[in-house]
């Protein structure tokens, strides 16, 4: 299944100036699960693609099948921390079966469009670790692009975007999960727009048999590295917690979240994310007594789909 679509892999008003590049035609992976790693699938005729699930994008100028799976960055993470870098998307080991690529572009979670970021050195922080039979090593990348690095040769193997920062803005991704449980309890997960977390954070509250709550993703960027509270606008004479009250913006392997409370709701309610340093709101959303109420999927398997914009 297949459809033609514009550059938009989500909607950031921080960089939405920026230009974008042309058209890709959008393909939905097969996914199957070998040892509980999800394997992702693609098959595409002549063309340039971009996958659903990652966004990562491919041309090639006759058939090509490849597959791909997430890796976890923490093996890395010593090396990159002492050269100075943090990972800037999701670790992918990607594989060809068939075919050969002309292009291959991974994706990144940086935003480009604050001004600080938006200049032509830019690339010059961009780089690639790539892991290839026990090896590890660094590339430069051929282009930078709103959502993409082009990397050349377009040869496959495990490889990951990262960038050469303390910190830096990045497009992130809020995800609301309900607990079953007697009173209104809810986990919710402040994250890079990493497809590779979502995809842990969805596989832990498929285990745990929680709902997930759609929400729209902050329209505007946010800084990693930096602190950000969760509230809620319940009424005063009304039990509710939020614990932590506040957490850092990190890329981390087993994403840390809000665990909201309320007891005895029974009315509607916002969820406010503020900046810690500069005080700002920079994520509001309500909750709505009618989308905390509704009866659990009868089938267990559609509790978490996800919510991707391809």
């Amino acid at each position: 299944m297949a459809m033609s679509k514009p550059d938009t892999l989500m909607e950031c008003l921080t960089c939405s100036h920026l230009k974008t590049a042309g058209n890709w035609i959008v393909v939905e992976p097969i996914v199957s699960t070998e040892n509980d790693i999800s394997i992702y699938r693609l098959e595409s005729n002549a063309g340039c693609y971009e996958c659903k699930v990652s966004g990562l994008r491919w041309a090639c100028k006759k058939k090509v099948t490849l597959q791909y799976h997430f890796r976890s960055w923490d093996p890395h993470k010593t090396v990159l921390q002492s050269m100075g870098y943090r990972q800037a998307g999701p670790l992918m080991d990607v594989k060809i079966t068939a075919g050969r690529l002309e292009e291959l572009h991974l994706p990144h979670f940086a935003c480009f469009g604050v001004e600080h970021h938006n200049n032509p050195s830019i690339k010059q922080s961009v780089r690639v670790l790539h892991v290839e039979d026990n090896n590890v090593s660094i590339e430069k990348v051929d282009k930078v692009t709103r959502f993409h690095v082009k990397i050349l040769p377009p040869s496959v193997s495990m490889r990951g975007v990262i960038l050469q920062a303390l910190g830096f803005s990045v497009h992130t991704e809020m995800l609301i999960y309900q607990d079953r449980t007697a009173h209104l309890t809810l986990r919710a997960y402040l994250i890079p727009y990493d497809p590779a977390l979502t995809e842990t954070v969805e596989k832990q509250e498929k285990r745990l048999g929680s709902t997930r709550i759609l929400k729209p993703r902050p329209e505007n960027t946010l800084w990693l590295t930096a602190d950000y509270k969760l509230k809620t606008t319940c009424p005063s004479d009304i039990e509710s917690s939020v614990n932590p009250k506040r957490l850092e913006l990190a890329h981390i392997n087993l994403p840390h979240y809000y665990k909201v409370f309320i007891k005895e709701a029974a009315f509607d309610f916002r969820l406010n994310l503020c900046c810690m340093g500069r005080k700002q709101l920079k994520w509001s959303q309500e909750i709505q007594e009618a989308e905390y109420r509704k009866p659990p999927p009868d089938n267990p398997d559609q509790q978490n789909q996800p919510d991707v914009e391809g």
